[in-house]
């Protein structure tokens, strides 16, 4: 498969490479937290003015019309300069999910204000992908008045400690899903902060009895499932992608950490042992790259079983040649590349957090096997 970005893609890479290089290279001056706050305040805004934050919206909501290839350009970026913007939560999912559900009124009321960085938001999806899931973790209920209310509790919600709204998906069944706004301070929504693995800002929340205005709902009642699936595989390529920028970034690390250090008189480098490692972490880094190439391309399109098995593919892909150049990159740096202080620890920690997302391997390896005997039947 042949792929390249057009120009105007391969210019935008280029400006916010220098961006992320100026402000969200790894934390050498800053902790891993205090960075993350960064990019949640000042860089955020600064992000919003640089377009990243407009590119996949349309341009009737002063975005600028991006597709899927748009998305894994900047992520990919964001994932080389180690960087952690949190673009997939809002740019992504809150506004793909916005833009599908949503009303004029509400598309007109939330996506030029993510667009101009004025609001971000957190999914708490209620575990529908979770192995075993059969709905959502949050239960809804109708009332006389038209109201409705929700309960129930979601362990971890990233990005929720810093949101505007919370994107809450609810439902009892996996084909009767709603989504509704819900103010994070709202009576009855409790969250319990803490920090992510790899220094990301997340909460519990628990939902008791939260009253759901009908005004917040996205799209109809239990009518939301479709959308939420063509979302997260969105969703799922980005992060694909980024989780590709980091690896790349590990191997640069860990080929400029072979070349200069040195044993029995000659760099590292120059062992064969460790040259047929490296051969092995390439290439594992390669076929991740092509395979979330080849699901962007497909993505760009409606959705069919080939692109759905194309996401998973990619996605499955990612997480094993993720582990696998890790665990390379750690032992090849002996034991500080444990450490906070050098970037590889730091990366291979949002390598592992990344894995769960929108979807564990296991779940993606059965729908792309189920994909794939269906479209062979």
């Amino acid at each position: 498969m042949e792929f390249s970005f057009t120009g105007i893609q391969s210019e935008f890479r280029a400006t916010l490479r220098r961006f992320l290089n100026e402000r969200g290279a790894p934390a050498a001056q800053a902790g891993e937290r205090e960075m993350a706050r960064r990019w949640r305040a000042e860089h955020w805004a600064e992000l919003a003015e640089l377009g990243a934050l407009a590119a996949l919206l349309p341009e009737d909501c002063d975005g600028l019309g991006g597709d899927s290839v748009d998305a894994i350009a900047m992520l990919d970026e964001i994932g080389r300069a180690q960087a952690g913007a949190p673009l997939i939560e809002t740019a992504i999912v809150a506004a793909g999910l916005i833009g599908r559900l949503g009303s004029p009124a509400q598309k007109r009321e939330f996506l030029p204000a993510i667009a101009a960085g004025r609001l971000k938001c957190a999914i708490a999806d209620g575990g529908i992908l979770a192995p075993g899931a059969s709905g959502s973790s949050f239960e809804l209920r109708a009332l006389d008045n038209g109201a409705y209310r929700a309960q129930g509790r979601q362990a971890l919600v990233t990005e929720a400690p810093d949101c505007d709204w919370l994107l809450v998906v609810c439902g009892g069944s996996l084909s009767a899903l709603s989504v509704f706004f819900v103010k994070p301070g709202q009576a009855g929504a409790r969250l319990q902060p803490f920090w992510t693995i790899d220094d990301r800002p997340a909460a519990s929340l628990s939902l008791e009895a939260v009253a759901l205005e009908a005004a917040l709902r996205l799209g109809g009642v239990g009518e939301a499932g479709a959308a939420l699936a063509d979302v997260f595989d969105c969703a799922a390529v980005a992060q694909c992608a980024e989780a590709v920028g980091l690896m790349a970034s590990l191997l640069n690390q860990t080929i400029a950490h072979l070349k200069t250090r040195t044993q029995f008189s000659q760099p590292l480098a120059e062992f064969q042992a460790l040259q047929h490692r490296l051969v092995d972490m390439y290439a594992a880094y390669e076929l991740s790259l092509s395979l979330t190439y080849k699901a962007a391309i497909l993505s760009k399109q409606a959705a069919t079983d080939d692109q759905r098995a194309a996401v998973s593919g990619a996605k499955v892909q990612t997480a094993e040649a993720a582990r696998l150049i890790g665990h390379e990159a750690i032992q090849m740096h002996g034991a500080m590349g444990m450490s906070s202080e050098l970037p590889v620890g730091r990366a291979v920690k949002r390598l592992k957090a990344m894995e769960p997302q929108y979807g564990l391997p296991s779940y993606h390896l059965r729908r792309y096997r189920a994909l794939r005997r269906s479209h062979a039947v």
